[in-house]
């Protein structure tokens, strides 16, 4: 028998080729005697190099001083196991083989140019993150958990019959579960693919009645309606895309051991919908694993705790090292039991002492959407960022894996095209609307003679402004911020919103006629309206330690709710609505601002106190160039409320 010829795949490089290894130990100056050793005691070099390091083992007393330079020379020439990424925040990653293959895919790279945080870099510009990155220290933290609930939960792993295929797919999910956000991240499923949705009148397939929904329709299979959309939903989508289309992944997968099944959990760990609100003795909603297995449902999206790897890596990516929670600490806390009602579910349980450490992280992500997510500027800007993709979303398009075009919004219906679409195309295709036309009345001559042709040229135009402005730093001011306790409250004020508009301008209309020289006049077009920022602990108005199953040491069993924690004492929980008004320029803020602020409290409407600006004049505030490039121009007509016409 030849040395190395059992080696197993993982003992090779990633193409299966050992052939360097074994020329170098046949070929070496090592005695014979030597080789015949290697030869009949390894089978793996994992086993030798492990030998080698070892100073009181068999190989090392009989190697001459040479011999062992020689082997340690060649342990420099064996490929590593696993693949290792370097990340700003964990330092080294090492991937599994499945891992490093997904993390290569197109469709994963893609997310170098998602950012990870919106619209923030645009009033923080430090503020730089992506979703790939974001991604791989999900799965490093994952990985963490995982071996650490190895050493604390390994008897009942065993028990439920939790394999380490079971945990390869937990990790595997945990670097999948953002693949499928669109660009600026929850912007795009948050604004941009809503705003397509129309009210549809569509025939039921069953029944064959005509209903009512709201949605989209496939451009060219009308019979198909997307009613709602998240990036959970491209997640899942783009992941079955990924095993449908790519042999290479696939193939792998099968040499893992993988099937169908397999797969099916994969997505159910990424989009654990379902289990939210689920009680322990409801039936078991999932597929892929059974209930025995549902601890592994809590790692990467917990439905149940709201505590996660993905929440964790947020908390990380935006403190950093002036985080002060040790996650490891927290991590070998944790254990697995099952649940009190049903002994055949599983459940994660933490113990008593790392509640404060729990609350912790949830105190830091409400802080974070405070003063980071959901900066008022960041709002602002996003909604500058929807009015120019608005203008764009119809002429921006992608062809699909059935090689017909897709709209930016009509690429959900196919991933090829939906992929396609990043942050990077976006904002190339807008700073050149010239080239871009010409490009698309090639490609797309469908779209018509001289006047569409102008009329696409004039939106993009306007958008390659509203995206200079942002760029810039002319972001719209915020006039300030409506908050309710309700939803319903909120959502029936956002729908009067027309009203509040109107008496602001109407306002200051009349102040400005009582000035010597009025200047052009604020009209509602100037002013822009948007839900949130939204804020809550991540379980509405309840206290998140609630649903935190804990457990005591040496006390068999766990108790929900009892978790003890300092911010228990010092905070209030609860769920807070809001309603942000923006006006594109500052010439009327500070009169804005006093407008709302009194339309406010006359209707007792709670709201964000919104300091006015003195740093310089009302006539000097007038003349400052405001976000439009040409707001003020010769017939008194605004750019903005150019960009209002109907085209």
């Amino acid at each position: 028998m030849k040395f190395g010829e059992n080696l197993t795949p993982l003992d090779m490089n990633h193409n299966g080729d050992s052939s360097a290894w074994l020329e170098k130990i046949e070929t070496s100056s090592l005695r014979d005697q030597t080789k015949n050793f290697l030869k009949n005691k390894y089978s793996t070099c994992d086993d030798l190099l492990l030998d080698l390091d070892d100073p009181n083992s068999e190989l090392n007393k009989i190697l001459l001083l040479g011999e062992k330079k020689i082997l340690r020379d060649l342990k420099s020439i064996i490929p590593k196991k696993n693949a290792s990424v370097k990340d700003s925040v964990h330092g080294t990653i090492e991937l599994h083989p499945l891992a490093h293959l997904l993390r290569n895919t197109p469709e994963f790279c893609r997310m170098k140019h998602i950012s990870q945080l919106g619209t923030v870099d645009y009033v923080y510009p430090c503020a730089k993150g992506d979703r790939l990155i974001h991604s791989l220290g999900t799965y490093h933290l994952t990985e963490r958990l995982l071996e650490k609930l190895k050493a604390k939960s390994g008897d009942m792993m065993q028990d439920a019959n939790i394999e380490e295929r079971d945990l390869l797919i937990v990790k595997l999910a945990a670097l999948l579960h953002d693949i499928g956000h669109g660009p600026w991240s929850h912007f795009w499923d948050g604004q941009m693919i809503p705003s397509s949705m129309r009210d549809l009148e569509i025939k039921n397939a069953k029944t064959g009645e005509m209903v009512k929904v709201h949605g989209m329709q496939h451009p060219y299979d009308p019979s198909v309606v997307i009613t709602s959309w998240s990036h959970e939903d491209a997640s899942k989508a783009i992941v079955r895309h990924i095993f449908k289309h790519n042999q290479e992944v696939r193939t792998k997968w099968d040499e893992e051991g993988m099937d169908s099944n397999d797969l099916e959990f994969l997505i159910e760990l990424i989009d654990p919908t379902p289990l939210k609100g689920l009680k322990d003795d409801a039936p078991w909603p999932m597929k892929g694993r059974p209930e025995s297995h549902a601890c592994l449902y809590e790692i990467v999206s917990n439905k149940k705790g709201g505590i996660d790897t993905d929440r964790m890596r947020d908390t990380l990516i935006c403190k950093g090292n002036d985080f002060d929670v040790d996650y490891d600490r927290i991590f070998g806390k944790i254990k697995i039991e099952t649940c009190n009602t049903n002994g055949n579910r599983t459940l994660l349980v933490y113990e008593n002492g790392i509640g404060s450490d729990c609350m912790h992280i949830l105190a830091h992500r409400d802080k974070n959407h405070r003063e980071i997510y959901q900066h008022k500027k960041a709002l602002a800007a996003e909604q500058q960022l929807a009015q120019a993709l608005d203008l764009v979303k119809n002429t921006l398009r992608q062809k699909g894996s059935d090689n017909r075009w897709y709209t930016m919004s009509q690429s959900i219906f196919d991933m090829t095209a939906y992929c396609k679409f990043t942050e990077a195309y976006v904002r190339v295709n807008m700073s050149s609307p010239d080239e871009r036309i010409d490009a698309i009345q090639s490609s797309h001559p469908q779209t018509g003679g001289l006047e569409d042709r102008n009329k696409t040229i004039r939106k993009l135009v306007k958008a390659k402004e509203i995206m200079e402005d942002l760029e810039q730093g002319r972001i719209w001011q915020c006039v300030g911020v409506a908050k309710f306790s309700t939803k319903d409250d909120a959502t029936n004020f956002f729908l009067d919103r027309e009203k509040y508009v109107n008496k602001i301008c109407k306002e200051i209309v009349r102040l400005e006629a009582l000035r010597a020289f009025p200047q052009v006049q604020v009209q509602p077009g100037h002013f822009h309206v948007s839900k949130g920022p939204n804020y809550n602990m991540g379980k509405k108005d309840a206290d998140p330690l609630e649903y935190l199953p804990i457990y005591e040491e040496g006390i068999i069993g766990y108790r929900e709710g009892k978790g003890q924690s300092f911010y228990r004492q010092t905070m209030t929980f609860g769920s807070e609505y809001c309603i942000s008004f923006f006006i594109e320029t500052e010439a009327y803020l500070n009169e804005a601002k006093k407008i709302f602020t009194r339309l406010l409290e006359e209707e007792k409407i709670k709201h964000d106190h919104i300091s006015e600006d003195f740093t310089m004049t009302p006539d000097a505030r007038r003349n400052k160039r405001p976000c439009s490039p040409s707001f003020f121009n010769d017939s008194g007509a605004t750019s903005a409320s150019r960009r209002k016409i109907d085209f």
